[in-house]
């Protein structure tokens, strides 16, 4: 064999070795990645069993830690008679005439009519003229709110849910100021209507249970979002003035926020319609609170109605003479 040929025959030899070197090169990769691809798949399929667990655990979690209605009703801890028995003392109580005569005049306004037909959540506030008031007297406002309470509590596509400010202006009451007035809310609704408590969460629960204010809005506004597009929720809020002290304004004007907040919800499935009431304008502390909360008593026009600010917002102001007949219990 000449040197020629034994060359090509090394280089042929070379060429094949490389080539088989090659091959098992590539099926070595193949079978890595083969590998690869199955530990991912392992590694997915591990991520989801971990990603399993863990939502059982929160929801034993939260089994464990879940409020019941008990729960919430014994936090909140209001006599279930409260709201019932405030509505009933003023309906059977002898108001003054021209309180009768002022409150009439109120229901068969246009602004309270349109009100109580709307098709949208609306507001709509109510104030009269007096001088002064005291929290032993029926105003034309209270009247129109009990007697409103109790005709809704008769109408079975209607949920009404209320409080009565002036009742509870002692210091010593446990239903006093915007804290009370929404830990009664909060029990009405449990008490009309089936909700959900899961959105409770520990932390919350915590919040709750000293009755912190910021909590109680939170949860109160939860439970309004849980109502069925089919609810017609009232809520009235009367003679909202009396909570105007200095300790506790701030919090009556959040309440308000809290309240306006749902009614200009686009989200909120159920129909709210908000009344928030007033017997006098004079107090510039409940004026300038409601204001900055957006609802702002104007001068009336000619058929004493005030126009609307808003497309779903109802102000209505009545006057009356009576302004010397009430007198406060400031001492």
């Amino acid at each position: 064999m000449s040197g020629s040929q034994e060359q090509m025959r090394v280089q042929m030899v070379q060429l094949c070795r490389a080539q088989q070197a090659s091959k098992d090169a590539i099926k070595k990769m193949k079978k890595v990645l083969a590998d690869t691809n199955s530990t991912a798949k392992w590694m997915s399929q591990k991520e989801k069993d971990i990603s399993r667990l863990r939502k059982q655990i929160q929801e034993l979690e939260r089994a464990a830690n879940a409020l019941t209605l008990d729960d919430m009703l014994e936090i909140l801890d209001i006599g279930r008679e409260h709201p019932l028995f405030d509505s009933r003392k003023i309906l059977r109580s002898t108001p003054e005439v021209s309180q009768s005569e002022l409150a009439l005049s109120i229901t068969t306004d246009d602004a309270f009519r349109e009100w109580q037909a709307a098709d949208i959540s609306a507001e709509l506030f109510i104030e009269t003229q007096l001088s002064s008031v005291s929290s032993r007297h029926v105003s034309a406002v209270s009247l129109v709110s009990s007697n409103l309470v109790q005709s809704l509590q008769d109408r079975p596509e209607a949920t009404v849910i209320y409080f009565f400010c002036g009742h509870h202006t002692a210091m010593s009451d446990a239903m006093r100021g915007p804290s009370g007035m929404m830990r009664s809310l909060i029990i009405q609704i449990l008490r009309l209507c089936p909700v959900r408590l899961d959105f409770v969460s520990v932390r919350l629960r915590q919040q709750l249970e000293p009755l912190n204010f910021r909590a109680l809005c939170e949860t109160f506004t939860r439970l309004v979002r849980q109502f069925p597009a089919t609810t017609v929720l009232f809520c009235i809020v009367d003679s909202i003035s009396f909570f105007e002290g200095h300790d506790i304004v701030q919090d009556c004007k959040s309440a308000v926020e809290v309240l306006q907040d749902l009614v200009y919800n686009p989200e909120l499935g159920a129909l709210l319609l908000l009344l928030a009431t007033s017997p006098t304008r004079r107090n510039r502390a409940t004026q300038r609170q409601l204001s900055e909360a957006g609802i702002r008593p104007r001068e009336t026009n000619h058929s004493g109605v005030l126009p609307s600010t808003r497309s779903q917002n109802l102000l209505s102001t009545v006057k009356t003479d009576s302004d010397d007949d009430w007198h406060s219990d400031a001492t």
